[in-house]
């Protein structure tokens, strides 16, 4: 009587996985079928192309305009040595505003 509550209570292999999808789960997916014509391969379908492609841009500019913003920082904090005048010449000095602008 024991042994046969144990069985019961305990599921065999063959209960678990059907051989049929054990089958199944290790089949090649590039094998061909019975009839011999190769196995078109599935295509999925492709959704949101151009958005990904303008996210892709945006990511991109914006990494971008970063490194330009960082360049200009750099350029405005460290500007190139000023050439020594020449003594030859007399000084010109212009008050007022930044010859930059």
């Amino acid at each position: 009587m024991t042994s046969s509550f144990a069985r019961a209570a305990r599921p065999s292999s063959q209960n678990l996985l059907p051989k049929s999808k054990l089958r199944h789960s290790f089949r090649r997916g590039y094998a061909e079928q019975q009839g011999g014509a190769p196995v078109a391969p599935v295509k999925k379908p492709r959704r949101f192309r151009a958005l990904r492609w303008i996210w892709r841009a945006t990511y991109l500019s914006m990494l971008g305009g970063v490194g330009y913003l960082a360049y200009t920082v750099y350029d405005l904090r460290h500007p190139v040595d000023q050439l020594e005048p020449d003594p030859s010449k007399q000084n010109l000095v212009i008050l007022g505003e930044d010859a930059k602008s």
